[in-house]
């Protein structure tokens, strides 16, 4: 252990562990109590440094800079705002490191490990290196008004990175230009939409993408979307002037999802077909297959196209049960043409934009927009906007001989009562006489739960 003091403070050369309990540091005979200026630890090869508790990394205490060189170990370290650590390549954490808001961590990504991020804007974690990490991220949940936690990756080029995708929950993978892979381990990396934790429609109902095939207008012509990368160009429209301008992709990512049986189309995760002509004329020229929140371009408005869907001309396509997805970004959201349909570009609404790229360096980071002062243009979700534009599409589909692909849903007025008991079981009504149900309840039973069918108005009155 090299123990190299700050300006003022003794400094002092040692080998073996260093201990730092209650802010005192004590490496070999020699011990340090809150030192004015604070002591930089230098953790050679071999040497191990452990932080009992209470005590801590930060300006003015025993350590405020500690740096772990290859061979060395940290373990129950906690980074105090204003205190910096770092890891090379060949150091390890011995079970968890806390990084406070306000602290700087740098850190080779293969030093295991957990790192547990605190507040609700901590930017101070740094990743180094290109290989996979086997540091595991926990704590990277917070979004407030105010900002959100960040991720530098320090060795990974923004310009190098070609698409995003979830291997599961708690990873996320960085494609890069060269056909490798760049994966972390963050704790619900996925569900970074806080609205998951109350919306039975997950991650299906926020997501904004198109499916392969999609072919965007480009200064050198319509391409598919998949094919499309950080830094290439897209025609976007300026309708308020009724121009048109190029702009730059700045995020294109992609993911795959399996659709839920069993649930409603729209909540299932079904993508929407729209067929070929079905809005007019050559619009679209050619199927074009959406996610149910994707937006089109109307009337100087967007319109989700899952409150478009008539079952004939635009429909929930139940034959594509799993799928890859695309979305291209745009700063700002902008209005282009996917297929010869006024679209949207991908408007981060849902905290879903998780690399933030600027100059050469990719940080990982929230970032939550919104529809009233983001938007290229406003979002049309209200009955009375929406349904002029829905039957005028409807009857366009019937008049043009659009086939019925979903057939709207057969509905009752009765509402089938029925009796769920404490232990799970379900009793069926005895007899009705006229607007009275009659059970018949064993008289074990302690209580019972009534049961009925449901409605759902975009159901039985439509998707507007």
């Amino acid at each position: 252990i090299h123990v190299v003091a700050k300006a003022g403070c003794a400094a002092a050369t040692a080998y073996g562990p260093v201990f730092l309990a209650d802010n005192v540091l004590s490496v070999g005979p020699h011990s340090y109590q809150n030192a004015t200026e604070g002591v930089a630890v230098r953790v050679g090869e071999g040497g191990s440094i452990v932080f009992s508790a209470g005590a801590e990394m930060a300006p003015h205490s025993a350590v405020s800079d500690l740096y772990i060189e290859a061979g060395g170990t940290v373990s129950h370290a906690v980074v105090q705002s204003g205190a910096s650590l770092t890891i090379a390549p060949g150091g390890r954490i011995i079970d968890k490191l806390v990084v406070k808001e306000g602290g700087i961590a740098t850190i080779h990504g293969g030093v295991g490990g957990v790192v547990e991020l605190q507040g609700e804007t901590n930017i101070g974690l740094s990743i180094t290196g290109t290989d996979n990490p086997t540091v595991e991220i926990k704590g990277f949940t917070h979004l407030t008004m105010e900002g959100a936690d960040c991720i530098t990756l320090s060795d990974i080029a923004s310009k190098d990175i070609t698409g995003l995708s979830y291997p599961d929950a708690d990873h996320v993978t960085l494609h890069l230009a060269n056909e490798k892979t760049f994966t972390l381990a963050i704790e619900g990396v996925q569900k970074h939409d806080f609205r998951h934790a109350v919306d039975k429609m997950a991650a299906h109902k926020n997501e904004v993408c198109f499916l392969a095939g999609a072919l965007l207008r480009t200064p050198e012509g319509d391409r598919a979307v998949e094919t499309l990368k950080y830094g290439d160009a897209l025609c976007t429209y300026d309708w308020r002037n009724n121009t048109w301008e190029t702009r730059q992709i700045v995020w294109a990512g992609q993911r795959t999802t399996t659709v839920r049986p069993g649930l409603p189309d729209d909540e299932a995760g079904y993508p929407v077909r729209i067929l070929k002509d079905a809005i007019a004329d050559g619009v679209p020229y050619q199927d074009l297959l959406v996610t149910a929140e994707h937006s089109l371009f109307f009337e100087n408005v967007f319109v989700p196209a899952r409150m478009l869907v008539n079952g004939r001309s635009i429909f929930f396509d139940r034959s594509i049960t799993s799928y890859t997805y695309y979305h291209v970004e745009i700063e700002p959201h902008a209005v282009i043409l996917a297929n010869g349909v006024l679209t949207e570009t991908y408007l981060d609404t849902t905290s879903r934009r998780l690399f933030y790229q600027t100059g050469d360096v990719v940080a990982l980071r929230f970032s939550k927009l919104s529809w009233k002062f983001d938007a290229a243009a406003p979002l049309a979700l209200k009955r009375p906007e929406v349904e002029p534009l829905y039957v005028h599409l409807a009857q366009r589909a019937q008049e043009q001989g659009y086939p019925v692909h979903t057939p709207p849903l057969e509905v009752t007025a009765d509402p089938e009562l029925f009796l769920v008991t404490d232990r799970g079981q379900t009793i069926s009504r005895a007899r009705k006489i006229g607007s009275t149900v009659m059970f018949m309840v064993p008289t074990e039973v302690r209580a019972v739960r009534i049961m009925s069918r449901t409605n759902r108005l975009t159901d039985s009155i439509g998707p507007f």
